[in-house]
């Protein structure tokens, strides 16, 4: 069985990582970038998107910048590819499941489960000044 997540996955386990970290729950955060509790618990599971003005009070609501957010998404897809999970945009899983290949949901749900830990390594050894460590 493979391993497989979207980008919009990977922005949203790092946006709730750091979310987290700044002790911010999922209702404030929700308030600050506009939308409804569950809609931003959607988005942290990677299963809605949010648009560019989203995007941008999400990132200034975290302290950081809507640059170094992408940045550091690209640098945990190229951990993940290295690591053998496949990272496709969301058109991609939906066309797969779509097309009615089985077992979809579980490879999501595995990839999901991977990668919030590699996201919480990579933050913790960056915070530490380390480089990340691959099993496989």
């Amino acid at each position: 069985m493979r391993n497989e997540t979207t980008y919009q996955t990977v922005l949203g386990r790092l946006i709730a990582q750091k979310r987290k970290e700044r002790r911010i729950d999922q209702e404030e955060m929700a308030r600050r970038v506009g939308v409804s509790r569950s809609t931003w618990s959607r988005i942290e599971a990677g299963s809605s998107a949010l648009n560019m003005d989203q995007l941008a009070r999400a990132a200034s609501a975290l302290g950081v910048s809507l640059g170094d957010l992408m940045l550091e998404v690209d640098e945990i897809v190229r951990e993940l590819k290295r690591q053998g999970v496949d990272v496709h945009d969301s058109r991609d899983q939906a066309r797969s499941a779509s097309a009615g290949t089985g077992g979809t949901a579980a490879v999501a749900f595995l990839g999901g489960a991977v990668l919030g830990g590699i996201i919480a390594a990579m933050l913790a050894n960056r915070n530490s000044g380390k480089e990340p460590e691959g099993d496989g």
